[in-house]
This record gives structure tokens, C-alpha cells and sequence, in this order.
């Protein structure tokens, strides 16, 4: 008889223990999330990364953003989104293994940006969302949700800069970084 007690106290001290991991990593994964998406719409050197008018600095249209980049790199080359007309892509081609494993030249996409006029910063946008209060475990309150951007050409540069496929200070020099605003996402992206 004792050897069944036992048993079901063994089976519930476990049960117990996956409540609190699980809980454990619930409420991690809240505070991760939460971290995360203050991230994604932090403000820029003082700036608030969701107002347009706060990002826009330079706006530069697609046309002079691709010939200021081709100026970096002449093997770039850009195509509009055939299934979203607002972006376009930079592409280079390069040598890629295709479906038999043989190196062929193939067009790599390499970021997107905006296939009208890009403002200077990116512009995250923004819906209020429902969500745990990370410091007040079984409360509930209201945030910003990130849901997308329209993306800076200065995000462009610094992606193709991470990439490896520009040069930052040709970049810099071309795209007059230093006339422009400070940004501390700038910073961040490129160094």
C-alpha cells in the first residue's frame, strides 16, 4: 500500500515540476517577446522610429537610391515585386549550385526597399496589442505590436554593408552620411 502512495506522490511532485518549468519558460518567453519588440520600435538618437515625419531626413526615390548604389557596386541590379509593387529587391548574381549540384551564375536577392520615395531612417509601424504583463505575472495590458516597416534606404545600405556586398565608407561617402541626422540604429547596423 505504501509502495502505490508513494507512487502517486512521485507522479504528482513530477506533475508539479513540469507546471513550473512550463511556467518558467512561459513567462521567459513573455519578457523575451516583450524585450524584442521594444527593440524593433525603440526610438532613433531621440526620435520615434514610428512617426514618418520623425524618419523621413533625406527621402530619396527608388531611381537615385539604385543609382547611388550601382555607384558602390556596379554588379547590382533591381527588380520591382511582382506580387507587391511598393518593393523592389537588389539582386547580384553569382556562382550557385543549381538542382544537380553544378555552379551556375544565379540572380541571389540580397534585401528589399521601397520602389517609390525611401525616407532617410526605416519607419516601423504599428497596432496596439493585448498582451501578459511581464512584471505583474496573470495581469494583462496594452503595447505597440509591431507589423512592419517601410524600410530606409540608409537599412538598405546597412544590410548590403553586413552582407559584404558594400563598401561602408564608399557608401557613406556616396549617400552623404555625415550631412545627414545621428542614428543610433545606424550605428548599431554598422559597426
Amino acid at each position: 500500500m505504501t509502495l502505490i502512495l508513494d507512487t502517486q506522490d512521485i507522479a504528482r511532485h513530477k506533475e508539479a515540476e513540469k507546471y513550473q518549468r512550463t511556467r518558467q519558460l512561459s513567462d521567459d518567453a513573455v519578457k523575451r517577446d516583450w524585450e524584442r519588440n521594444l527593440e524593433t520600435h525603440a526610438e532613433d538618437a531621440g526620435r520615434p522610429s514610428t512617426d514618418i515625419f520623425a524618419q523621413m531626413g533625406r527621402p530619396l526615390a527608388r531611381i537615385e537610391v539604385e543609382k547611388r548604389l550601382l555607384k558602390c557596386n556596379p554588379n547590382f541590379f533591381f527588380e520591382i515585386s511582382k506580387s507587391d509593387p511598393s518593393k523592389s529587391g537588389v539582386y547580384i548574381a553569382e556562382p550557385l549550385p543549381d538542382e544537380l549540384g553544378v555552379l551556375r551564375r544565379q540572380k541571389k536577392f540580397l534585401t528589399g526597399m521601397e520602389s517609390g520615395i525611401s525616407p532617410e531612417f526605416s519607419v516601423r509601424h504599428v497596432v496596439p496589442e493585448r498582451v501578459p504583463n511581464p512584471s505583474c505575472p496573470g495581469e494583462w495590458m496594452d503595447r505597440p505590436k509591431f507589423i512592419g516597416e517601410t524600410r530606409g534606404w540608409r537599412t538598405v545600405i546597412a544590410r548590403l554593408v553586413r552582407s559584404k556586398h558594400l563598401e561602408l565608407e564608399g557608401a557613406k561617402r556616396i549617400f552623404e552620411i555625415e550631412s545627414g541626422m545621428q542614428s543610433k540604429n545606424w550605428k548599431n547596423l554598422t559597426t
